[in-house]
């Protein structure tokens, strides 16, 4: 029965009458109501997207501060904005009104408290016409006066863009059951006949899972769509799960998704996927609510939860402390569960996990010493494995790859810890395992206070081309952990936006051609046999010297123009044609071998080697060249030092022109650093919150150039640094520029902000 509505939705909205092409694209839905201190913000943030024609229907539900003042000013000043008032009736109402007004071929909503980022509305809307999708979404970064973040399971439910041709490809895309961050296809939208309940809080979620359920195509993007405010006075609708009312609203969208799923007869993973974030993160922002010390709150909640179904199908797959709590709930055991709770037994903070030969005992650490802490044996499928990738690099032994994996929580007192890199063929099968080192001394990569890690869950493993190759055509990676007795095997996830290894090229060593595949399916290599390829290169006295693997007698500049013997594994470029390539600024001349048949074909390799105003680098494909770049400046390293930064910096491509100046540049201003006998110090004590790139002025240089990381500092793992409050991150982006992220942390979870959703 409900493939067969599906197919008559989608009939239907195929035979709607096809909306004007000259309108606008995108009406984004605004309903206002006294929020006068967060309208001008919000309105800016959606009528300077760029690329994309958007109108923006404002709905005023009765607002009685300044908000229909502002709104008239920007009525009168842009064509764009459309003003709509009504007497209030909340935020369902306020929005099925603006929605009859909208004539865009897209809908977006927002709260007139919250932002868009940048760009936006245009790569969603690109992405639903490349995919023909319904819907496009992404992650929701949460604000406040102080930071701005994205949750991490935001981030984990969006790693990368991705299609799905239906929700059924990936069910548990319902953990983004909200409005906001959804561009939803008008044409579709009329055609399930949406609309949102009225009169009650989360008029949303309902409707937004049963039109997931309904799309014909649905695009998950990577970057936060939508930027979410957290009010410091905790007066948004989404801060009120202390509040019984709060929980009746969320009870009756409850029942009204489960009504709907008979009703719709649907699919038991759709289901699932859905009861699992209602179990696992929806229930508990009222079990973590002040009010539950309130018997008629508990009792109310108790009367909620119980009347959902499958819940004991669940609590063997929840975190330790939320299945616990989730059975006092069950259990009636009100009394227990405030002692547990007074004793921080559900805090993040205290969650610890201890091994005992082949099994995992749940053990959280109490803030009160004189009770003993309570203690349940988990299954070891049920625990939160954390995988992060964070290095990857090419070296001369072969690939390096470094992240942490780990258990937050471990208890690693008398358990000794391993890691191994994996290598397996397509079909599973590990063919090849390599013992990584840990580095002990690593600093946490986490915010030190709500992502538990310990030392030993870094690792860094040495790859080389031959276990790769061991694996056929294309290999697959992935981690494993000893803890004691028990393994724990991941795969690598693909890296976020600021993530050095996405910028890992191709390569030709030791009789292979190796080109890395970083995406949402994991990290793979793909492997083919290579007969000749660079292994390094260093200027010599009479010009470059180039060292070269595997067959080959000599070597050449483009279609074999300029000719170089082999000898010993050696051929050298002399000054002479160096200088003749350098005069011929953003050219550049790739290198090449005879191939058996008379021709010259691509030499491949893994170098970068400045050499005065010249590189020798590889390109994506793995092909060596040598060219002539604009100037730049590259990053090699960097160490703390107490309150300091230690920089070192190299000035590439740029006819031995100095580093005159580094400096730090954000919104917020610029932090300029000094120059030391080996490099550059910057003070990182007392300076603003937020992130910064980093820029160097040359020698003979007008322009300043943003600093790019080089191979050498990609080969480290990412720094951390705690100085005072404020966490220190030097990230490097897809492009290779290098950034500096400082954020005030709080000072424990107790203090930590709410981060609901």
């Amino acid at each position: 029965m409900s493939q067969v509505k599906t197919v008559l939705r989608r009939m239907r909205g195929r035979l709607l009458p096809a909306r004007p092409v000259a309108g606008p694209l995108i009406s984004v839905i605004i309903p206002v109501y006294n929020t006068a201190q967060y309208l001008q913000e919000c309105l800016d943030s959606v009528l300077t997207q760029a690329d994309v024609a958007v109108e923006v229907v404002v709905i005023d539900d009765g607002s009685s501060d300044e908000s229909p003042k502002i709104l008239a000013g920007y009525a009168a000043t842009d064509r764009r904005v459309k003003v709509l008032t009504q007497t209030n009736r909340g935020l369902g109402a306020a929005r099925n009104t603006a929605v009859q007004s909208a004539t865009g071929e897209y809908l977006f909503f927002i709260d007139s408290d919250d932002c868009l980022p940048k760009k936006a509305l245009a790569r969603m809307v690109g992405a639903a016409e490349k995919h023909h999708a319904d819907i496009v979404m992404g992650p929701l970064a949460r604000f406040n006066s102080v930071r701005k973040w994205v949750p991490r399971w935001g981030s984990e439910l969006h790693r990368s863009d991705q299609y799905f041709a239906s929700l059924a490809e990936r069910p548990e895309l319902l953990r983004n059951f909200y409005t906001a961050s959804k561009l939803i296809r008008h044409s579709f939208w009329d055609a399930a006949d949406a609309a949102f309940r009225e009169g009650t809080a989360y008029e949303d979620q309902p409707l937004v899972t049963r039109l997931l359920i309904a799309a014909d195509g649905i695009v998950s993007l990577a970057d936060p769509v939508y930027e979410w405010r957290l009010r410091d006075d905790q007066s948004s609708t989404s801060q009120q799960s202390h509040t019984m009312a709060d929980l009746q609203a969320r009870a009756l969208a409850w029942r009204a998704t489960l009504d709907f799923f008979d009703a719709d007869s649907t699919p038991d993973a759709i289901r699932t996927a859905w009861l699992d974030t209602v179990y696992r993160t929806h229930v508990h922002w009222y079990l973590d609510s002040e009010s539950v010390a309130d018997p008629t709150y508990w009792a109310q909640l108790r009367e909620v939860v119980t009347n959902l179904p499958a819940l004991d199908r669940f609590l063997p797959l929840l975190p330790a402390a939320k299945a616990f709590s989730l059975e006092l709930l069950r259990d009636d055991r009100h009394a227990e569960l405030l002692r547990w709770r007074a004793g921080g037994a559900f805090e993040l903070a205290q969650q610890r996990f201890i091994v005992e030969g082949a099994k995992v005992f749940w053990q959280p650490e109490l803030t009160a010493a004189d009770e003993a802490p309570p203690r349940r044996e988990v299954a070891v499928d049920s625990l939160t494995l954390r995988t992060e990738f964070l290095q990857a690099t090419w070296t001369p032994e072969g690939l390096t790859i470094g992240g942490r994996h780990f258990l937050p929580g471990l208890d690693e007192a008398g358990v000794v810890l391993s890691h191994y890199l994996e290598v397996c063929d397509p079909a599973g099968v590990v063919v090849a395992q390599v013992p990584a080192e840990i580095d002990p001394d690593a600093a946490p990569f986490g915010d030190g206070h709500t992502m538990l890690s310990y030392p030993h869950a870094h690792f860094v493993a040495q790859v080389p081309p031959s276990a790769l190759a061991a694996a056929g055509p294309v290999a697959v990676l992935q981690v494993r952990t000893m803890v004691g007795e028990l393994a724990f095997t991941d795969a690598l996830p693909a890296g976020t936006r600021w993530f050095a290894a996405s910028r890992l090229t191709a390569a030709a060593m030791a009789g292979y051609w190796l080109r890395p595949v970083v995406d949402a399916a994991g990290v793979r290599v793909e492997v083919a046999d290579e007969s000749a390829w660079v292994m390094d290169a260093r200027p010599v006295g009479d010009g470059l010297e180039v060292e070269v693997g595997g067959e080959i007698a000599e070597l050449a500049l483009g279609e074999g123009r300029v000719r170089f013997p082999v000898t010993d594994g050696r051929a050298v470029i002399p000054r002479a044609e160096l200088d003749r390539i350098a005069r011929s600024r953003g050219q550049s001349q790739p290198l090449t071998r005879p191939d058996a048949a008379g021709g010259w074909v691509p030499l491949r390799g893994w170098v970068h080697q400045p050499v005065e105003s010249l590189l020798l680098a590889t390109e994506a494909d793995a092909q060596v060249v040598l060219q002539a770049p604009a100037a730049h400046v590259e990053f090699t390293d960097v160490r703390y030092e107490g309150s300091r930064a230690a920089m070192g910096l190299v000035a590439c491509a740029a006819g031995g022109a100095a580093v005159t100046k580094v400096w730090l540049k954000s919104a917020k201003g610029s932090i300029a650093a000094r120059q030391s006998a080996d490099g550059w110090q910057l003070e990182l004590a007392g300076q603003p919150d937020g992130g910064y790139d980093v820029w160097a002025q040359l020698a003979q240089r007008r322009d300043p150039v943003k600093v790019l990381a080089a191979p050498s500092y990609l080969a480290r793992v990412p720094n951390v640094h705690f100085v005072g409050a404020q966490r220190w991150r030097c990230l490097v982006a897809r492009a290779g520029t290098v950034h500096l992220d400082a954020r005030v942390m709080p000072p424990g979870p107790a203090a930590a902000p709410i981060m609901k959703g």
